[in-house]
């Protein structure tokens, strides 16, 4: 087959469900999930169920990391106080920090940006930006202003760090954590998202699935990583474990490393959610090597705090019990625990933080 011509435009994730939904792209690509009232006109328009794992492919992660000038002393910030400062709320670096004074200016990205979304989403809510704040349409050149200006702050994807500083965040009175892989690639750190290719169920064009077939396997996540987003294939590592902790999760992963993905799930249900069933299966063609195939598996279950304290580890430990039975019909030695709402990740004040507390954590024996 000859050569064939892909046409690629960057103008923002809104853009691009307009442009599919008009049928004048075949894939759009997104930095956050597709709004309910989106997924609504698709629907109507007859594209089925745009959430379905058919039409929503996710491709990477990344971090939306909150930036500031290297000379800025400040080291890291909660969420809540990043959106009182983007709102206006709070004005001047004395605000915030005793070594630091001076007026604020705020860089965002313009209302066309997915990474806008997202940060509405995770760190305004129901705040609005202040009116003075400097709108960019590339994360590129509102790192550089951010970068050459000592009083600014601005946010933008991991890969656009660039000359700026990357403060850690935490979400309520969670520990700070800086944007790294292993904290981004578990989707521990508060500001963490998924990166979407959306398209047609059934795209006319044969291409599509092909292109998508490569996007997301391993080649694909390996051209992933070299353009600096965080690819979807799991690693291992030792992370440290929380103060706080149970005992019993200390001891029993004391001779364990565990695996860059945590396995979630969709809303009020034991079924995994779409990244969670592609992971599942790079974490099988992982443990199917050699190096990794008579070794122990441990699953580690979390909830969110809803509910009595036995509910919640009755819920994760029916979840875990779930991803458990899958393993072990592929051939994996699989050990199950449960912890409910012990060790969360997140604010369970708000959904995206329960959401982000409900997962199941894989842990791999060392040799």
């Amino acid at each position: 087959e000859g050569p064939v011509a892909i046409a690629v435009e960057a103008h923002g994730t809104g853009t691009g469900f307009e442009k599919l939904l008009k049928n004048e792209c075949e894939i759009a690509m997104a930095s956050r999930p597709i709004k309910e009232t989106e997924a609504e006109r698709f629907a109507e328009a007859g594209f089925g169920d745009m959430t379905s794992h058919l039409s929503e492919h996710i491709l990477a992660m990344d971090g939306l990391a909150i930036i500031v000038h290297k000379a800025n002393p400040l080291e890291e910030m909660t969420v809540e106080t990043a959106a009182a400062l983007f709102s206006g709320k709070l004005s001047r670096w004395e605000e915030i920090s005793d070594a630091f004074s001076g007026a604020i200016v705020r860089h965002a990205r313009d209302d066309k940006s997915g990474t806008y979304d997202t940060f509405v989403h995770l760190v305004l809510r129901k705040e609005k930006l202040e009116e003075s704040t400097i709108r960019w349409e590339s994360n590129a050149d509102l790192s550089d202003a951010v970068a050459k200006d000592i009083f600014a702050i601005g946010f933008t994807g991991l890969p656009y760090i660039r000359e700026s500083k990357a403060l850690a965040i935490a979400e309520g009175n969670g520990v700070p954590l800086y944007p790294t892989v292993f904290s981004v690639s578990t989707e521990d750190y508060p500001l963490s998202r998924r990166l979407f290719l959306y398209t047609a169920q059934s795209p006319s064009n044969p291409w599509v699935a092909k292109f998508l077939a490569v996007s997301l396997s391993a080649e694909g996540q390996h051209v992933v990583e070299e353009t600096g987003f965080l690819s979807l294939l799991p690693r291992l590592e030792s992370p440290r474990i929380p103060a706080d902790a149970p005992a019993a999760y200390r001891e029993e992963t004391a001779n364990f490393k565990r695996l860059s993905v945590n396995l979630r799930f969709r809303f009020n249900s034991v079924e995994l959610d779409n990244k969670a069933k592609r992971d599942a299966e790079r974490i099988l063609d992982m443990l199917s090597l050699p190096e990794y195939r008579h070794r122990m598996v441990r699953l580690i279950g979390f909830s969110d705090a809803v509910g009595t304290p036995e509910s919640c580890v009755a819920i994760s430990r029916l979840r875990t019990a779930a991803v458990a039975d899958y393993f072990r019909r592929r051939g994996v030695n699989v050990a199950v625990s449960a912890y409910g709402s012990a060790v969360p990740v997140a604010n369970n004040a708000t959904e995206e933080g329960r959401n982000r507390n409900r997962r199941v954590e894989i842990w791999v024996e060392n040799q």
